[in-house]
């Protein structure tokens, strides 16, 4: 009579299995924070490279307006002008990191105020009771550059006067450590870590931000709500835009 062999397998002891746990463990903690940088870094490109398209279109309506650029009411943060010339593409209007929907970047009276970025350059001296103004300064953006007060004018001394294209929401990137700029005549990309106490920005009101503060808290990052801020974030539905 043949003696049947049986095999036995050995199961895994517990301290191998706690091994095994403790190795991926190790190697998620080490993949995951490259995973999050890499995602981190491609939404910088992103956002970079939709940058750059907006200073295209700024680019475009210069040549075809005679190196003019509109005399627009929001000069700030009003990029309607330029839309057509951005192959009438809203998305190039904002950044991936902000999540916000493209149609989003329209107001209620159809104009491309709500995207993710600003336009710098030098504040004009509108005099009181004009067009634009109905006697109120630089209406709409609550500031008056007529008779400034000497914080007023250490305010206006420290901004750049150069055309340029930054982030609106700087602490998107980084946790706020630096924020994207283009500058609209040779087209070049800057990365800015000293703050935004030398850029035009707005404060939640849509108002000029009129303090040197160069890491303000009102408008370090993006938050969608239900209201409509013109300048500011979030926003109801908006209407059909004027393309």
């Amino acid at each position: 009579m043949t003696k049947q062999l049986k095999t036995s397998r050995n199961p895994f002891t517990l301290i191998e299995i706690m091994m095994v746990i403790l190795v991926l463990g190790i190697l998620l903690a080490i993949l995951l924070p490259m995973l999050a940088q890499s995602k981190e870094h491609a939404q910088v490109v992103i956002c970079m490279s939709n940058m750059r398209q907006v200073a295209m279109g700024f680019k475009n309506y210069k040549s075809n307006f005679d190196g003019a650029l509109p005399d627009i009411e929001y000069w700030l943060d009003d990029f309607s002008p330029y839309h057509k010339y951005t192959r009438k593409s809203d998305e190039v209007f904002t950044c991936p990191k902000t999540h916000k929907p493209q149609e989003y970047v329209w107001d209620e009276e159809g104009n491309l105020r709500n995207g993710d970025f600003l336009c710098g350059g030098t504040i004009e001296d509108i005099e009181k009771h004009s067009l634009h103004n109905a006697g109120h300064g630089n209406n709409p953006y609550h500031f008056d550059p007529s008779n400034p007060s000497p914080g007023t004018k250490a305010m206006m001394a420290a901004k750049r006067s150069d055309r340029i294209i930054f982030e609106k929401y700087w602490g998107l990137h980084h946790k706020g450590k630096f924020f994207n700029v283009i500058h609209l005549n040779d087209l070049h990309y800057e990365k800015c870590e000293s703050g935004v106490a030398e850029y035009w920005t707005l404060n939640d009101k849509g108002w000029i931000d009129t303090s040197l503060d160069p890491f303000p808290e009102d408008t370090r990052i993006f938050t969608m709500d239900t209201t409509t801020k013109p300048g500011g974030g979030g926003g109801k539905p908006p209407k059909p835009p004027k393309k």
